[in-house]
């Protein structure tokens, strides 16, 4: 499946759930969610393949905080096997991405699907905060 027609079918199935998704410069569609922005990611090398990504700031004070964030995403990946947890960036300038990961190759399969990765998404960073807080006592 290309790009466009994924783009495409991907607009369309959001609008029918009622989000107004938007297309970056670079393909990605982006919509708001909540209070939350989440990206739909595609991989040129790879047309069927595609992430859906929720980023979330954080700001650690000291490299132990740091620490608790990477053992945290660690365990959060554990406990949701179908869902990626990452934090990035320097000290003080942490992003924690939450994404899931599929191969998508219809339109039947993407609206399928769709409500359960946005649900998996949107529940994942209070689990998340829940977790850092209790290991950031410890």
């Amino acid at each position: 499946m290309g790009e466009e027609k994924f783009t495409e079918f991907c607009v369309d199935v959001l609008k029918e759930e009622g989000y107004s998704p938007k297309i970056e410069e670079d393909g990605t569609v982006v919509f708001k969610c909540g209070e939350s922005h989440l990206y739909f990611w595609r991989d040129k090398d790879a047309p069927d393949f595609m992430r859906l990504v929720h980023l979330c700031n954080c700001e650690c004070e000291d490299e132990t905080e740091r620490k608790k964030l990477f053992s945290t995403a660690t365990e959060i990946n554990r406990i949701r096997k179908i869902l990626k947890t990452s934090a990035l960036g320097e000290l003080g300038e942490e992003v924690v991405e939450f994404s899931v990961e599929a191969l998508v190759d219809s339109r039947e399969q993407f609206k399928l699907h769709l409500q359960y990765w946005i649900d998996l998404l949107m529940s994942t960073p209070r689990t998340f905060v829940e977790r850092l807080k209790a290991n950031l006592k410890e």
